[in-house]
């Protein structure tokens, strides 16, 4: 990275999001950032209301994404890319004034390759369970994961290379990597490509870990994500995901080649959990209690109806949930010989 500004891309995936579009560029076009500088582009699944219109307002680049995913569009958009960094985020996230100019900092380290932020969870015109999902993420990861799925915390699971008041340095070890995702606001080093097919902007974050990458940890909440307006659109939203994830080709099959042994048991073991209510009960009180956080008692709630979903969605999907507790007991003995 020279002294210079370094230009920044906006990759934003949509289809049908005329009631979110607006919020989502406005906020990336009133970057304390030279105009300029700052370059979006949109891949549109096939939208039928105004969303196209509405994105070149802002002066976006609209392309096609005729696969009908938004991962699918990713390729293309990073091929597109005339940013030397290059910024993935869904419509229903808004950046801070400060975003582009906080996140271009760590880049001054040319080790650098990848840098994420927090995701804020006290905005007063956030449902509570977006509060939830921005401050722990979804009970199933949370259960997974741990602390390794929440950046406020990786501090407690790995040590940083390096540290200044404005951001932390990681080298993640990739047999135990955290949880990241290219689509919540992550800037990325360019040039950087993804093989088309890609299911997953989980597994290229793996992907550069097992490069041995180095990734900054921007420690300021600098990405506001509406991910729900209330309980009912939770599991709305969520439930064809899970029922996504019994499937052949799921992107949580897919994911599998980068998770660790005991990662997967976990993961077999939190149905059981959730549905429980007693142990999530127990928990949410512990950490109430001991982080002072008050959050942790909807924990049970939202694990309980995850749990239920997953419940539901494996009697209608009973031949893939079965060929998946199989699979993942082969693939959970196999890694153990190794």
């Amino acid at each position: 990275m020279t002294d210079r500004i370094p230009k920044f891309t906006f990759i934003v995936p949509v289809r049908n999001e005329s009631a979110r579009i607006d919020r989502c560029l406005a906020s990336i076009r009133a970057q304390d950032y030279p105009y300029d500088r700052v370059e979006i582009i949109v891949p549109d699944q096939g939208s039928t209301d105004d969303t196209r219109e509405k994105a070149r307002s802002y002066a976006a680049i609209v392309t096609e994404n005729p696969a009908q995913r938004a991962i699918f569009s990713m390729p293309a958009a990073f091929r597109q890319a005339g940013g030397e960094l290059i910024c993935v985020m869904a419509a229903d996230n808004v950046v801070r004034p400060s975003f582009a100019r906080r996140m271009a900092e760590p880049f001054t380290d040319p080790s650098v390759r990848f840098a994420f932020a927090h995701v804020t969870d006290d905005r007063s015109d956030y449902a509570l369970t977006t509060r939830y999902f921005n401050r722990f993420t979804d009970p199933f990861n949370q259960f997974m994961y741990g602390a390794a799925c929440n950046s406020r915390e990786f501090h407690k699971v790995y040590a940083p290379l390096h540290a200044t008041p404005n951001f932390t340095l990681y080298r993640f070890p990739p047999e135990r990597p955290p949880l990241l995702a290219i689509a919540q606001g992550a800037v990325i080093r360019a040039p950087f490509s993804m093989p088309d097919g890609y299911e997953d902007d989980v597994g290229c974050v793996f992907d550069m870990i097992a490069t041995g990458a180095v990734m900054a940890c921007v420690d300021a909440p600098l990405v506001d994500h509406y991910t729900t307006t209330g309980l009912v659109d939770l599991l709305r939203k969520f439930q064809p995901r899970i029922a996504k994830n019994f499937k052949p080709a799921s992107s949580l099959r897919w994911r599998d080649r980068y998770v660790p042994p005991e990662r997967r048991r976990r993961r077999s073991l939190w149905p059981f959990y959730a549905i429980s209510i007693v142990p999530p009960t127990g928990v949410a009180l512990w950490r109430a209690l001991r982080d002072r956080e008050p959050l942790w008692l909807y924990h049970p709630i939202i694990g309980f109806a995850f749990a239920w979903i997953t419940a539901i969605e494996a009697c209608k999907n009973i031949g893939d949930a079965l060929e998946l507790l199989f699979n993942r007991a082969t693939a959970t003995g196999e890694t153990s010989k190794e």
